[in-house]
């Protein structure tokens, strides 16, 4: 299944109601589940992003919309990427022409 990372900022809601953080995050488990995803892990971060988090969805669509209703209840702001793992990459690639030139002598 697709992996999406998510770059994740609390709001001043938020923040306010960080008490509240068990509860939002079975709220987020069951909104990821009820589109066909789920909440692979989450991660506390120091730097620009108070979180980050790893879903998985069955496509772009069901990240979205999965990403919207998070977002809607107002506690965080998120950036969300498709991630493709390296074992996918190099699947990607190594069909890829090799991009032979030949020389002009």
């Amino acid at each position: 299944m697709p992996l999406y990372v998510r770059l994740i900022k609390y709001t001043d809601q938020g923040l306010k109601t960080l008490k509240d953080l068990p509860t939002r995050l079975s709220s987020v488990r069951k909104i990821a589940e009820a589109n066909g995803g789920k909440l692979v892990n989450s991660y506390v971060t120091l730097g620009p992003y108070d979180v980050v988090s790893i879903l998985e969805a069955p496509n772009d669509e069901a990240a979205f919309k999965i990403s919207v209703q998070i977002a809607a209840q107002g506690n965080l702001s998120a950036q969300t990427m498709r991630a493709i793992t390296m074992p996918e990459f190099v699947k990607l690639t190594s069909g890829s022409p090799k991009g032979k030139s030949k020389r002009a002598k």
